[in-house]
């Protein structure tokens, strides 16, 4: 499940947290909201109800996706130090991480409009 997905399904803090504290697992859905699945969704009772209507009684794979991370953190207005602590990266890997969105976005420039 790619993380534009789950933002649009679950909205971008939910999935934030979803990624931060579920990221590269497996993770199982279940029918009824549960302590667990709350807290996956950062306390959204909204997100997890969505998440769960959705997907109910399957595994869904959750991505890092630290590059959506780090571009979301960024947009919000963090700044580099704050990101490498939050995702455990080296300041290296959010400059790479920045600058790879960056040339996605100008090398086709209809995707990015």
């Amino acid at each position: 499940m790619r993380p534009e997905e789950l933002s649009s399904l679950i909205g971008e803090d939910a999935t934030l947290h979803l990624l931060s504290n579920r990221g590269g697992r497996r993770m199982y859905v279940p029918a009824k909201i549960t302590e667990e699945l709350l807290s996956a969704c950062g306390g959204d009772r909204d997100a997890a109800t969505r998440l769960s209507a959705e997907h109910a009684r399957n595994i869904v794979c959750v991505p890092t996706a630290r590059r959506w991370r780090v571009m979301r953190m960024r947009e919000r207005g963090f700044s580099v130090r704050q990101i490498t602590s939050a995702l455990s990266i080296s300041e290296r890997s959010v400059w790479r991480a920045l600058a790879e969105s960056a040339d996605r976005s100008t090398s086709n420039p209809a995707e990015a409009a």
